[in-house]
């Protein structure tokens, strides 16, 4: 994945703060600490692990570098820097050699702190320290016990050579009761096996509720052995954690592994695939990682990233944070993404509607010149994206392992500026009288894409670059964002559905549409029950079926265009609710969908 991010040029245009230069490795946010490192405070024969992240440690800023980094693992006496019941903000010069083969313990100090955190750092450094760790005791109302700080350094930061490390109240509190129990110990270590990268259990960092049940896939990991030598029975395992519950775990799954040799370097370890997959609602959702040996007094390692399960109908991406293109925007390419109807929809639904975002570079081709061919494939029932070879990826742009349904040609509008959501309708290419939208098939997987050729070859096409997701081949993810791109100077395009590298989603987002709003086999009238009507926010139905059975529900506007969906498995009686807070005032459809019949209400929102 890596060696393609190098075929793309750089975005000379920073168009806004969301768009920064793509000669620039895109950096997500599965990395939760940047020093890899563990804070064991070892006191009374207890050890207690701080990893870094939410409720343990921070690092000091990376721009501009400032404090030492651990090279060698040690441990050392840790103790306030002063006294525990006096000031202990370090702002003033601290007695000298006060702290001589220590490491040092100082307080943030209030909002409007009376100095910086490298000040407080070099004065530690004076007193003999060999490490500080500044804690968290503010009670603003912005923190809590987990706040982690971000530690910037000041004019003083140059100066500092010893490590410099923050802690959230939590850990503060730990480290004050070991001191005043007699005294402890605070290691600094760096992880046995190393947590290289970590991947998401999701499609994309973004998830629509809709795409949960057939995007939601596996648990795999990147492994290295630093302990130099050969671990028994490491464990690698993988939690989900519900953040509106208190980070309630959901789910967890873990792989022991019998050996581990010492050298081992960015193993691709599957703890599992295909075995979670949840009709989660929406909210925000902690992935968690952790190695962990109970045979060994092994240094763990422990890396999270967030995902989100979102009102959102088919899209991928959170918004466009970056853009690229082909290295010299010498060959026609495309960007493409690929969703999946759920097989148990017992509702009739046609992709209409495409929607992208791009732009050009400052000199280059006018925005308002921008043309572009956007398309609408079916993957074949054959093709195993987790089996290499199974998708035919030289063939042409068509590719055999496609079906192509749907075609537009995008003119860019005069008034087209860089970076805006642009949209266009499909036509069904096997209707005879040219209709627009294709109708969908449930449990179909399909590819929209959009190609650009000619002179638009020179356009930036825009991606998210906010959660790790591999390639297919990996056998865990499905792949999320594809792209057809030569693989070397001069060479012709090909498929790689692996996208640009991992972390790369393309913003490149469908819209789908009830085929008819009519009940052509209607329901019971008492089958649906909207209350109450009209409503602000809160949607609530109440379905009342004979026997269970498959329910497909939509929320739809008066065109038809589904605002939101969902599937409910052996369904017959209860009350569903949907929050619905983007909805204007107006009036729109509650639609329910057996396969018996459908029964449509209108619903008015009043705001």
């Amino acid at each position: 994945m890596k060696k393609l991010l190098t075929h793309f040029a750089g975005l000379a245009l920073l168009v806004s703060a969301l768009f920064v230069s793509s000669q620039l490795a895109a950096q997500g946010t599965h990395e939760s600490g940047a020093q890899g490192l563990v804070l064991r405070l070892k006191s009374g024969g207890n050890n207690i692990d701080i990893l870094s992240g939410n409720c343990g440690y921070g690092t000091t800023a990376a721009s501009p570098a400032w404090g030492g980094t651990v090279g060698a693992n040690f441990c050392a006496p840790i103790a306030w820097g002063y006294a525990a019941n006096l000031d202990t903000f370090g702002c003033a010069a601290l007695p000298a050699g006060s702290l001589t083969g220590k490491v040092a313990l100082l307080r943030r100090g209030p909002v409007a702190a009376p100095c910086g955190f490298s000040l407080k750092a070099l004065n530690a450094q004076n007193a003999g320290a060999i490490a500080v760790i500044i804690a968290n005791h503010n009670q603003n109302a912005t923190d809590n016990d987990c706040t982690v700080l971000g530690m910037t350094g000041g004019v003083e930061a140059a100066m500092v050579t010893i490590p410099a490390y923050s802690v959230c109240r939590t850990v503060a509190d730990q480290i004050d009761a070991a001191i005043r129990l007699g005294g402890a110990e605070m290691c600094f270590l760096r992880p046995d096996v190393k947590l290289a990268d970590i991947f998401l259990p999701t499609a994309s960092k973004r998830t629509p509720v809709s795409q949960i049940p057939v995007d939601t896939l596996g648990f795999a990991a990147y492994l290295t052995n630093d302990a130099g030598t050969e671990l028994i029975d490491m464990e690698l395992k993988a939690e989900v954690l519900d953040v509106a519950n208190g980070n309630a775990v959901l789910h967890s799954t873990s792989i022991v592994l019998p050996t581990f040799a010492a050298g081992i370097t960015d193993s691709f370890v599957v703890i599992s695939q295909g075995q979670y997959a949840p009709e989660l609602p929406v909210g925000e959702y902690i992935v968690r990682y952790t190695t962990s040996n109970d045979g060994v007094n092994m240094v763990p390692d422990r890396k999270e990233t967030k995902f989100y399960v979102t009102n959102n109908l088919f899209t991928k991406d959170d918004g466009a944070t970056i853009a690229y293109q082909p290295s010299g925007a010498g060959s026609d390419y495309a960007v493409a993404t690929m969703y999946t109807l759920n097989p148990k929809v017992t509702d009739k639904y046609s992709l209409k509607t495409v929607q992208f975002v791009h732009g050009t570079a400052a000199g280059g081709l006018p925005t308002a010149d921008i043309e572009a061919f956007v398309y609408l494939f079916k993957v074949n029932d054959d093709v195993d994206f987790s089996v290499a070879g199974s998708f035919v990826r030289d063939a042409g742009f068509i590719s055999p392992s496609f079906a192509w349904l749907g075609t537009a040609f995008y003119e860019a509008a005069a008034g087209a500026v860089n970076y805006a959501d642009q949209s266009i309708d499909l036509i069904d290419i096997n209707s005879p009288t040219g209709e627009f939208g294709v109708k969908l098939e449930s449990g179909k997987r399909y590819v929209a894409a959009i190609q650009y050729t000619g002179n638009s070859r020179a356009v930036f096409h825009a991606f998210d670059e906010d959660a790790i997701i591999e390639s297919a081949a990996d056998g865990v993810h499905l792949p999320s964002t594809l792209v057809h791109w030569p693989s070397a100077a001069g060479a012709a395009p090909i498929w790689f559905t692996g996208g640009i590298g991992a972390g790369i989603n393309g913003v490149l987002r469908v819209f789908i549409d009830l085929v008819t709003t009519t009940d052509e086999n209607p329901l019971p009238e008492a089958s649906l029950q909207i209350r109450p009507n009209p409503i602000v926010e809160t949607l609530n139905l109440q379905v009342s079926l004979e026997e269970a059975t498959d329910v497909t529900v939509t929320i739809a506007d008066l065109t038809g265009r589904v605002i939101t969906y969902e599937v409910r498995e052996g369904f017959s009686n209860g009350l569903l609710t949907y929050q619905l807070p983007e909805l204007a005032s107006g009036t729109y459809f509650a639609r329910i969908a057996t396969k018996e019949g459908t029964l449509t209400k209108k619903f008015v929102v009043q705001k």
